[in-house]
Parts: structure tokens; sequence; C-alpha cells
């Protein structure tokens, strides 16, 4: 008999919801539940993580956490202090700062841009070459990166929620330019 593959997803915006759509298509995931006090409640199980009794926590065999920015850390601990075992992809940054972790599970940071055929062009670009120096211009329109939803509200507009212009764009880009260039 096949073990049942269980799935939670931690934050239900634009990410969740399209990390649900993609786990939905898998044939050897059998349930996916979802922690949410914000998305859709006829989908999400839970409200927050505290909501659900260790004994149940444990029985799922990947998480993916993609809540708001300020929240990565939090819950990466709180899962990682009590499952043993799992799977844990977290949605970039894990935090602002530098933490000490000892890994129960296999953690993951999700950072899809790398696969991003720009990227690769200009990784294909630079190989072999020696750098000397590297220039990125970087800017973003907030209004257009979440559609239906309102921009000031969202967390990707404030600092203090882990979003922000310096903690999303310049660390992705930071991130992007070092891939490219190494």
């Amino acid at each position: 008999m096949r073990i049942k593959l269980k799935a939670l997803i931690v934050g239900y915006g634009s990410i969740g919801k399209r990390h649900f759509e993609v786990l939905s298509k898998n044939r050897a995931i059998d349930i996916i539940d979802v922690v949410s006090k914000y998305g859709d409640q006829k989908i999400a199980k839970y409200q927050e993580l505290k909501d659900i009794p260790d004994e149940i926590l444990s029985t799922y065999s990947l998480f993916i956490i993609c809540s708001e920015t300020s929240k990565h850390e939090e819950q990466l601990i709180y899962i990682n202090q009590r499952v043993v075992g799992a799977n844990i992809l977290v949605e970039k940054p894990i935090a602002n700062n530098t933490i000490k972790i000892e890994p129960q599970n296999r953690i993951l940071v999700a950072y899809n841009l790398r696969f991003h055929p720009v990227i690769d062009k200009l990784k294909a670009l630079v190989e072999g070459e020696r750098i000397l120096s590297f220039n990125a211009f970087v800017g973003q329109y907030l209004p257009t990166w979440r559609p239906n939803t309102d921009y000031k509200k969202c967390y990707s507009a404030s600092l203090c929620k882990g979003g922000g212009f310096l903690g999303i764009s310049v660390m992705k880009s930071i991130m992007q330019c070092t891939f490219v260039v190494n």
C-alpha cells in the first residue's frame, strides 16, 4: 500500500495559490491543506500554524512557506521544531538577518527567477569571461505586481512586513546578479 503524501501550504496569497495549483496537478500528492487567515476560507483548513496539533503537523511530508515575508523565519522555526524528516520549501527570503537553525528537515529556498530565460541568456553571455565590473539598474512598479489588489495594503509595499523596495527588489536583483557573474 502506498503512503499518502500530504502537503501544507502556509499562506494563500498569489504565490500560495500558484503552489496550490501546481501541487493539485501532481498525482503523488494526495492531500493539500492550507494555512491562511486572509485567503479563500473554502480552501484554508487552518487560520494559523498554531491551530494544528503537533501530532497532525507531523503527518505532512511537504511544507511550503509562502506567507508574508516577515513571517517566514518564525514559521520555519516553528515547523522545524515540531517535525522531523520532511521537506520545507520557503519562499525567499527566509529572514532579514542570519538565523541559527538546527535542521531536522530538508530546508529549501525557492528562487524561481533563477530559471528565467533572460537570466539563462545573461549567464551564457558572460560564461568564460573575466568580469571586472557589473552594474544593474532596478525598478519596480508595485501597482502591476498583484492585479486586483491594493498595492498600498500589500506586504510588498511595507518594509516592516519584510517587503519594500529594499526587502524585495534589491535583494532579488543582488541574488540574480551574483548568480549570473559567478
